[in-house]
């Protein structure tokens, strides 16, 4: 017990990309080590966030995230789920398109992007911001919030097509709008998301995925109109640890 106190009060004294580079140089992390995730906290290594190519481009781009204070173990798991579902989707699918609601630092679709870009060939990007300032974010006092475009277009993968949208997620955006095979609400707007689920679902392909950022942090009663909405959609769902909801449309239809 006396050991693991002093590993977290050495932990918390340096600065986090300083305690990434020590930990490699001694080994890893032990078991006994508790990473925390965004609110998950984990007991041992999960391998495959920690050590190669994913591990590699998600520091290298949440890096530039301010709002995480430089500790890339925050998004790790959370962009880890995201890349996940969007190769299960890209892989399950014959076409529709990719779509993020809410970019800011963009460290999601950069990653996705980046590990994915041979398979999503044909396929193009849309990312839904305005990026202006004037953010929901920003109205609560979050000044956090990325306001730059150019920090992320400057840094998209050339080799998948992104169409920029510099405007806020609504009905009327979607319209006009292809089909999608993987969708990632990000954009913290609950009253955008909800008014704008219906759509997105009409428009998921077979086999696509809809990752609902928000979720678990939503109060039950707003938890409650998702979940009737999802139901009458006849759509499939699950929460993940990381409070992302997963919605899915069938790639088959039974009987």
């Amino acid at each position: 017990m006396t050991r693991v106190l002093a590993i977290g009060t050495l932990r918390d004294l340096i600065p986090p990309l300083l305690w990434r580079l020590l930990r490699r140089l001694v080994g890893g992390r032990h078991e006994h080590e508790r990473v925390n995730y965004q609110g998950v906290s984990c007991p041992f290594t999960l391998t495959r966030i920690h050590v190669g190519s994913f591990a590699e481009v998600h520091e290298k781009w949440a890096q530039l995230d301010t709002h995480i204070g430089r500790d890339v173990n925050v998004t790790r798991l959370r962009v880890y789920t995201v890349l996940s579902l969007a190769q299960m989707a890209v892989r399950n699918t014959r076409s529709g398109d990719f779509m993020t609601a809410g970019v800011s630092f963009g460290t999601a679709p950069l990653v996705v992007s980046e590990c994915l870009k041979a398979e999503l060939k044909p396929r193009k990007w849309f990312l839904i911001d305005p990026l202006d300032g004037s953010a929901t974010s920003l109205q609560r006092g979050q000044t956090s919030y990325n306001t730059d475009f150019e920090l992320v277009r400057g840094r998209w993968v050339q080799d998948v097509e992104a169409v920029w949208v510099r405007e806020f997620l609504s009905s009327k955006v979607l319209d006009v709008m292809p089909e999608f095979a993987f969708v990632h609400l990000n954009t913290g707007d609950f009253d955008a998301e909800f008014s704008c689920m219906r759509t997105l679902i009409e428009k998921l392909v077979p086999g696509g995925f809809i990752i609902f950022d928000l979720y678990g942090w939503l109060a039950p009663n707003r938890q409650q109109m998702i979940d009737e909405l999802l139901v009458d959609a006849n759509t499939t769902s699950f929460e993940m640890v990381t409070r992302q909801l997963v919605i899915g449309k069938p790639a088959l239809s039974l009987p």
